[in-house]
């Protein structure tokens, strides 16, 4: 399993539970905001996508640059202002009164992929 699709944030859970065996809400609530080691993205067909951190980079690169390019342009024919999206080094001096060596690193896309068994049936659907 890459990823887990998402229409909604809360059902990040369900799209777990149906697929992991004895996953619990709090295990999926560290492995979100304290371990960090999966993320929520929006990703293709502008639908949440819950990743590991490690493919961010590519899923980012496979699914959402297209989006974000095609969004870009749909607002600026809708008269909106769009500028080009900071990218590395440009994020520090947008967020005034942080410290960029106080921000998470940025996984790579050579991190190792995570291999989650499935399971045949769940007992919590």
């Amino acid at each position: 399993m890459v990823g887990l699709h998402a229409t909604e944030t809360a059902s990040v859970y369900l799209s777990a539970w149906a697929r992991v065996h004895d996953v619990t809400h709090a295990d999926i609530d560290r492995t979100l905001y304290d371990d960090r080691s999966l993320v929520k993205h929006l990703a293709m067909r502008r639908t949440l996508w819950a990743v590991p951190t490690e493919l961010l980079p590519v899923i980012q690169a496979a699914a959402s640059d297209a989006v974000a390019d095609t969004q870009r342009r749909r607002l600026a024919r809708e008269g909106a202002q769009v500028s080009e999206p900071l990218r590395g080094s440009q994020l520090g001096p947008a967020w005034r009164g942080t410290e960029t060596s106080s921000r998470l690193p940025c996984p790579t896309a050579t991190s190792p992929v995570l291999v989650v068994p499935m399971r045949a049936a769940s007992s919590r659907l």
